[in-house]
C-alpha cells in the first residue's frame, strides 16, 4: 500500500452520474504550506456551531480557534510523525481545482489510522465522506481501519453503516472505532489501535502542571493554555467545551 493506491483509490470514488458535475469527483493531492489557509478556515466552521452561543466577540473566537487549530497540527505531528495529508480538490478536468476537504492519514503495522476527513458544507450530505471511507477500507484490507470520533457526533452512525465497531469509550469525549476484514481473526492488533489515542506523555504532564503553577491569565489564553498543557490527548482539544468555556467569563 502507498500514498499512490491511497490517491487512485480516491480518483476511482466517483459519484453517480446523476450528481451535479462540479460534485462528481475529487482529486486528491499532498497538502502544502499554502492550504494552510482553506486547513484553518474549515476548521473555524467545524467549531462555528460550538462556539456561537459564547459571549465572546468574533475577533477572540477567531483567535480562540487558531490557536486550538495549531495546537492541534502540532499535536499531531508529534504523534503521528507518518502521516499523510492530502487535500481534495474539486475535479477540474482531470487537474486539482479548488480545495473542498481533506484526508489525514497514516500506516501503521496493525492497520490504517484514519486521523481526520473534512468536506466543506457545499459537499457534505453527497455521500463523498462515505465513498472516501470506502476507499481507504480497501487499501486498508487485510488489516483494520480505524479512527476516533466524538461520542455526540452524527458521523458515528456514518461509521456503523460502514461496519466500524465501537472499540473502546476509555475517553470521555472520544470513542475508537474499527473496521475489521472479516478475514481477519486476530483481534490484539486493532485492540492496540484502540489504546493509542489514551496515553498522555510525561512532557504533557510537566506543561501542565506548569500551566496550573502561573499567574491567571485571560480567558481565551487561560484555555489555549490549558489545551497545551493537557496535551491534546484524546479528550484535550475538544475538552474545554461550552459550559467550561462560559465559566470561564463567569
Amino acid at each position: 500500500m502507498s500514498e499512490q493506491s491511497v490517491k487512485q483509490s480516491i480518483l476511482q470514488s466517483n459519484a453517480p452520474a446523476g450528481e451535479p458535475p462540479r460534485r462528481t469527483s475529487l482529486v486528491p493531492r499532498a497538502a502544502t504550506a499554502a492550504d494552510l489557509v482553506f486547513q484553518r478556515g474549515l476548521y473555524r466552521e467545524r467549531r462555528a456551531a460550538e462556539l456561537a452561543a459564547l459571549p465572546w466577540c468574533e475577533s477572540d473566537k477567531q483567535a480562540f480557534c487558531d490557536m486550538q487549530f495549531h495546537l492541534q497540527r502540532a499535536h499531531w505531528a508529534q504523534r503521528f510523525p507518518d502521516a499523510r495529508h492530502w487535500i481534495l480538490c474539486r475535479d477540474d478536468k482531470g487537474c486539482a481545482g479548488d480545495p473542498v476537504g481533506l484526508v489525514i492519514w497514516e500506516r501503521q503495522r496493525f492497520g490504517l489510522h484514519v486521523i481526520d476527513i473534512a468536506l466543506h458544507p457545499d459537499w457534505r450530505g453527497v455521500g463523498w465522506g462515505t465513498r472516501i471511507l470506502r476507499a481507504l477500507r480497501r487499501e486498508a484490507a487485510p488489516l483494520p481501519l480505524y479512527l476516533t470520533v466524538e461520542q455526540n457526533s452524527a458521523a458515528v452512525r456514518l461509521y456503523q453503516r460502514l461496519g466500524f465497531e465501537i472499540e473502546s469509550r476509555s475517553d470521555p469525549v472520544r470513542i475508537a472505532m474499527v473496521w475489521q476484514p472479516k478475514s481477519v481473526s486476530n483481534r490484539s492488533g486493532v485492540q492496540n489501535a484502540a489504546l493509542a489515542f489514551d496515553d498522555v506523555t510525561e512532557s504533557s504532564i510537566q506543561s501542565l502542571q506548569t500551566f496550573q503553577d502561573r499567574p491567571p491569565m485571560d480567558p481565551v489564553s487561560d484555555c489555549c493554555a490549558a489545551t497545551v498543557g493537557i496535551g491534546e490527548s484524546a479528550s484535550t482539544l475538544r475538552a474545554c467545551s461550552t459550559t467550561q468555556l462560559q465559566s470561564l467569563q463567569e
